[in-house]
């Protein structure tokens, strides 16, 4: 889906500022994960469903059985969102949003989500 979504080629697109902030992003997302989910936990790096397919219950298909899973060991589960309307989604499945900030060099917003403690 990053393929698909242009990703590798935005330092060609954004120049090397964009290499710099993407960099300092990185490090601001691992300071505030180490801030606010538990030692132990699951990092939900990335969850994508084509705009022309979201809302059709993809997301569930994917969140649902790794979900089991975790509840069944025990773990936590940590994710990252830039994107309001996914906030609401997590929160369906059972995640709780622990923080609210923005990315360093950008009015971006990040809204830092925490399920099963």
């Amino acid at each position: 889906m990053l393929l698909q979504a242009g990703y590798p080629l935005l330092p060609l697109r954004c120049g090397w500022r964009y290499l710099l902030l993407d960099g300092r992003s990185l490090a601001y997302c691992e300071k505030l994960k180490k801030k606010y989910a538990p030692a132990r936990h699951c990092y939900l790096a990335a969850l994508a469903v084509n705009p022309l397919h979201q809302g059709k219950g993809f997301a569930s298909l994917l969140l649902k059985p790794m979900l089991a899973k975790l509840d069944a060991d025990k773990m936590p589960c940590y994710v990252e969102t830039q994107n309001m309307k996914n906030v609401a989604m997590y929160q369906h499945f059972g995640f709780k949003q622990v923080h609210e900030t923005c990315m360093p060099g950008g009015n971006y917003p990040l809204y830092l989500m925490l399920r099963g403690i």
